[in-house]
């Protein structure tokens, strides 16, 4: 209303002062992000990040079935629509939101891990690969429900929005995986510079399984893996990755006692600054054209 207003009003008045106004509404009113953006909410012991870049949209995981903050960001930041959703795995705390996003937008697509898809050729002896095999069939049946397509990442694999890059590092489509948190694709984000890694809920036998492939190097942010659980983020493995930020999404007061003391003062003893949202809150980072990355504080 406001935006045709300014409009009518120059239109009529050939003021110079409402035509800055105008101007000025456009800025507003076009949601074009011309810097990367990234923010991890704070969606309790879960876990649910969005990119923003060139009016694109991308969700990394949707938290619990009860979480709705994902949606309602997007909504405040003024989104239309979502342009691909990508999980890292299937665990509920991950995955159980993805019904709210899907009501609530228009996605362009739902991305995973290729081996959710060689799950057919696995023999079933494992409980707990039987249970991925149902989490992935509900997947498939949520998907149709809401006619979205289902994309699948390997290693290679890469998505690109102009001059902001994917590279997925992890799992390769012949992986043998046998628990649910390493189907996690472990993806590496490029801008500028600036590499971000987003590491799902990968333990440290898969940490030392792409240290021995040489796949990793030194990079600018780690998403934390597991959210902060000592079984994950190795001495070795942050001694090659060398972040210089660390971000953790998990619950305060939460159960598994999320995220390790330990880690915590691992990172701080390597000087490398971390942010939790379980005590600071939602945390927003936005990439420079020069490979710094800033914290909006």
């Amino acid at each position: 209303i406001l935006f045709y207003a300014i409009i009518l009003a120059a239109l009529l008045s050939r003021r110079k002062k409402l035509l800055w106004g105008l101007l000025f509404a456009l800025i507003i009113f076009i949601p074009y992000t011309i810097k990367p953006q990234l923010g991890m909410l704070n969606v309790g012991q879960a876990e649910s990040m969005v990119i923003e870049y060139r009016n694109k949209t991308l969700v990394i995981d949707a938290g619990l079935a009860t979480n709705k903050s994902t949606a309602a960001y997007l909504q405040y930041r003024g989104k239309y629509r979502i342009d691909m959703i990508l999980l890292s795995h299937l665990d509920k705390d991950h995955a159980g939101g993805l019904e709210n996003l899907l009501a609530a937008y228009p996605v362009g697509s739902i991305g995973i891990s290729e081996s959710y898809r060689r799950l057919k050729e696995r023999s079933w002896q494992s409980e707990e690969l039987i249970s991925v095999r149902e989490s992935y069939d509900e997947l498939i049946k949520l998907a149709a429900k809401y006619q979205v397509p289902i994309l699948y990442w390997q290693t290679g694999d890469r998505i690109a929005i102009e001059d902001l890059h994917f590279r997925f590092l992890y799992p390769a489509a012949e992986e043998i995986i046998e628990t649910s948190n390493d189907f996690s694709f472990v993806a590496e984000m490029e801008y500028c510079g600036s590499k971000t890694l987003f590491t799902g809920d990968i333990g440290q036998e898969v940490e030392e399984l792409l240290l021995e492939k040489g796949v990793l190097h030194e990079i600018t942010v780690l998403k934390t893996a597991h959210h902060g659980s000592k079984y994950s983020t190795g001495p070795e493995f942050l001694a090659v990755t060398k972040p210089k930020l660390a971000i953790i999404s998990c619950g305060l007061y939460n159960r598994y006692g999320h995220p390790s003391p330990l880690l915590i003062q691992e990172l701080a003893d390597r000087g490398i600054k971390s942010r939790v949202t379980a005590w600071d809150g939602a945390v927003f980072l936005h990439f420079s054209r020069n490979g710094e990355v800033m914290i909006d504080e």
